[in-house]
């Protein structure tokens, strides 16, 4: 039986090893994503690679999240983040972040805590909720709040909009 968790909090995917399956070498740690704000598809994961800098493991060649690593078959499918053309025009996850969570309507409901992932199968990687902190809704600190990233109806510069009916029910 496969025990590894398919839901899982950026906080706890952040910091991982990315390991090459063919020599058991880690080729980096990820430090970031890459994202698209029509789909909430995670493209890639930003990989500090050392000295080199950073770099990209985009995510059709994830072969497995585990729980203390993220594999691909090789260090190769680490690839410098100019060379897939679309990975360097999208918005990085810690964009998100600390992001305001207003209603259509305006009204503030909080932050941003956290995202959660679905992260099965691998080569999916997909945003589907937000842990929301802060704000006139929250009764226990250490009962989060959560929304769907479906409910999420635009993203704008340090704010992200939901959907009234949900802005009322996290009120």
């Amino acid at each position: 039986m496969d025990n590894k968790p398919t839901i899982r909090k950026w906080t706890d995917i952040r910091g991982l090893a990315v390991v090459a399956l063919d020599t058991g070498l880690k080729a980096g740690t990820v430090d970031d994503f890459y994202f698209e704000t029509e789909s909430n598809v995670v493209r890639g994961l930003r990989v500090k690679t050392g000295l080199s800098g950073y770099k990209a493991l985009p995510t059709n060649v994830i072969s497995a999240i585990g729980r203390d690593t993220i594999t691909a078959a090789n260090q190769e499918m680490v690839i410098e983040e100019s060379h897939d053309g679309r990975i360097p025009t999208l918005p990085l996850g810690h964009s998100l972040l600390s992001c305001r969570v207003m209603s259509e309507s305006g009204d503030l409901l909080g932050t941003v805590g956290n995202i959660i992932l679905n992260t099965h199968p691998a080569i999916a990687l997909r945003i589907i909720a937000f842990e929301l902190t802060g704000g006139p809704g929250e009764r226990n600190p250490n009962h989060h709040r959560t929304f769907s990233a479906q409910e999420v109806t635009r993203y704008e510069q340090d704010v992200i909009v939901i959907l009234d009916q949900v802005a009322r029910q996290l009120s």
